[in-house]
């Protein structure tokens, strides 16, 4: 993504101006995932309104828009899980594990069922699901869910106001106000697991231009 960029905005004038769009993106001609048994649903709802005007005709003027997503449904996701015979105790699949209270291997690569924590299968048991791709004894990518969410923001909102005003035939001032609102649920390693955020940007400009001859005109921002 860009690392820095320069912005020109729209300013108003002494005529009205409007306009709107939408914007829409749908699953239907989509392929499906590589890995997913079934095409997984996706919409995108993209919404944006903008007017400019006069406050005071040949003197104050403003230009505001707002730009609104919205992609409701989810995204397919997958995730190495362990095996049911891993979850038994049972490390056949993987190379030797050894029993850490004496250093050897465990006989036959299975650890016992009274050395298993009942925490730690309770753990198990809620977070990990069992396999439900690949063939049989899959070591990665065995699992596969879709995601509540979109694996981006899910929703986004972009006000934006500039105001201009013509002090005198030599000098004009203007302030220019935006946001960018964009929540997230991304998806963690497994189904219950997830994260939460919010990018919210706000940033605001005051410029002040002035012309002092022909050849020498000066702007502060």
């Amino acid at each position: 993504r860009a690392a820095s960029f320069n912005m020109v905005s729209r300013h108003g004038s002494n005529a009205f101006h409007g306009g709107a769009y939408y914007k829409h993106e749908n699953s239907a001609l989509n392929a499906r995932d590589f890995f997913s048994p079934t095409k997984t649903p996706y919409i995108f709802h993209e919404f944006e309104a903008e007017m400019s005007g006069r406050i005071i005709k040949n003197r104050t003027f403003f230009f505001a828009g707002w730009m609104h997503q919205s992609i409701p449904l989810g995204s397919f996701k997958t995730a190495s899980v362990p095996t049911d015979l891993m979850r038994q105790g049972n490390f056949t699949q993987l190379g030797t594990i050894k029993d850490p209270t004496t250093g050897l291997p465990f006989p036959g690569n299975v650890i016992p069922s009274n050395r298993l924590s009942s925490v730690s299968m309770a753990v198990q048991n809620l977070y990990y699901p069992t396999p439900n791709l690949g063939a049989p004894g899959a070591l990665s990518l065995n699992y596969g869910w879709v995601h509540g969410y979109n694996s981006d923001l899910y929703k986004g909102d972009w006000p934006f106001l500039r105001l201009d005003h013509k002090v005198t035939d030599k000098n004009t001032l203007y302030f220019r106000w935006m946001k960018r609102l964009t929540p997230y649920v991304t998806p963690g390693v497994v189904p219950l697991l997830f994260n939460t955020s919010a990018r919210a940007h706000r940033q605001w400009v005051v410029s002040d231009t002035h012309v002092f001859a022909a050849s020498i005109v000066n702007s502060f921002s």
